[in-house]
């Protein structure tokens, strides 16, 4: 089969729509995803390239490098992050040569796309199935996080501080802005953790988001929820300064402790986990975590000379197993 590697049009949608319905179990390609995802993302539109079967005009396949907001030593930089890579089924053939195929020669089109454009670089935290084969991808840094985690139920809740209050974050405002900007500046690479930003991406009801106040101060932000089988999965930590990381983490336990507690039979909670980025790792020892079997990968592929490859290697990044 010729494919012709090109950009999305809206005029594609109801073909896109085909592919997905006939290659995955998303469903149609709605208005709203449409909308959501494509005409109003939240960091401009996606690059989106698609393949075209040149003898049909049939797409059979996308990938889409979505537009996601970075702190760079404490600069916001525009990133790109690959998602929603897709082949029609018969193209679902294994490759003497990976980056030949189908899905990494779409990736390809839209890094040509990035280049043209002046887009600085792409970050992704892959399924660990793919990670062999983007280390073939030329100029890629790459690091592995550990997951960490913790038996629960708990023998017995962590205590914090007396001048320490935990509640349900419930005002996003600029508190969780002046947060994130002393949070950020712990880490060389961070993705976007402002109020609006974290909101959309770990807000309620999917994530419970803990607020962590210290003599009435907003010290710590913290997102989880039940992932998988027997997981309560602690992710985007922010804290103004190592006593108030405790504390959060601290809190995280606790609240993974009580729904331990409270979880069905059906669906019991048997640990908490934590990709533990280095600077997490003292503390987590302290409260008892172990290293898990599994290992996150960051990838980091540059496209503009302007950032030197030093100041973004994936090893300095604060990530989070949402990320």
């Amino acid at each position: 089969m010729e494919l012709k590697y090109r950009l999305y049009t809206p005029e594609d949608v109801p073909v896109i729509s085909k592919l997905w319905q006939s290659s995955t179990e998303w469903g149609a390609l709605s208005p709203a995803l449409v909308s959501r995802h494509l005409e109003n993302a939240p960091f401009g539109k996606p690059i989106f390239s698609v393949a075209e079967n040149v003898e049909t005009g049939e797409i059979v396949g996308q990938a889409v490098l979505m537009p996601s907001l970075i702190s760079v030593k404490g600069n916001p930089v525009t990133a790109f992050r690959p998602m929603a890579a897709i082949v029609d089924h018969t193209l679902r053939v294994r490759s003497l040569n990976p980056l030949q195929h189908p899905i990494f020669r779409l990736l390809g089109h839209g890094f040509d796309e990035m280049r043209r454009r002046g887009e600085k670089l792409v970050f992704v935290l892959p399924d660990p199935r793919w990670r062999r084969v983007i280390q073939l991808m030329p100029d890629v840094q790459h690091a592995a996080f550990p997951l960490w985690s913790l038996p629960l139920p708990l023998s017995s809740s962590f205590s914090l501080e007396a001048d320490y209050c935990v509640s349900e974050l419930t005002k996003w405002d600029q508190r969780v802005d002046t947060l994130f900007a002393k949070a950020a500046g712990q880490f060389a690479c961070m993705v976007m953790r402002n109020a609006d930003a974290l909101l959309k991406k770990s807000g309620p009801p999917e994530y419970e988001v803990l607020g962590v106040e210290r003599s009435g101060e907003l010290v710590g932000v913290v997102a989880s929820k039940q992932k998988g089988d027997r997981q309560w999965l602690i992710c985007d930590l922010m804290a103004a300064d190592p006593e108030a990381q405790r504390a959060t983490l601290k809190a995280v336990c606790n609240l993974a402790h009580l729904r331990s507690t409270k979880a069905s039979a059906a669906a019991p909670i048997h640990k908490a986990s934590v990709l533990a980025a280095p600077p997490l790792l003292p503390v987590l020892q302290e409260l008892g975590f172990r290293r898990d079997k599994y290992d996150f990968h960051l990838f980091v592929k540059l496209f503009d000379n302007s950032v030197a490859p030093a100041d973004v290697h994936p090893s300095l990044w604060y990530v989070s197993a949402n990320d």
